[in-house]
């Protein structure tokens, strides 16, 4: 099972966008095609790396590609727990 740096579990979304042109995250697959198949905590951070400059709350890493990750805000807050011990 693929976990974030923090513990919290990852799970498999699809990313994909409607006719619309607007991104959606689901655990389910979509009936189109998905531009992306991710690993993440939460659909919402499965759409942040995708979506612009913005970081999710946890990391979510490519399927496709394991080398791409996105670092989540909890590695931030580990490395100052870590450090303050």
């Amino acid at each position: 099972m693929e976990t974030c740096g923090c513990g919290a579990s990852l799970r498999t979304f699809w990313v994909w966008r409607d006719s619309n042109g607007t991104l959606h995250a689901s655990a389910f697959k979509p009936t189109s095609e998905a531009e992306q198949a991710l690993y993440a905590t939460t659909a919402r951070d499965a759409l942040l790396p995708l979506s612009g400059n913005k970081t999710p709350k946890h990391d979510v890493r490519s399927l496709i590609d394991p080398s791409q990750v996105w670092e989540g805000r909890c590695a931030a807050s580990l490395a100052t727990t870590r450090a303050a011990m």
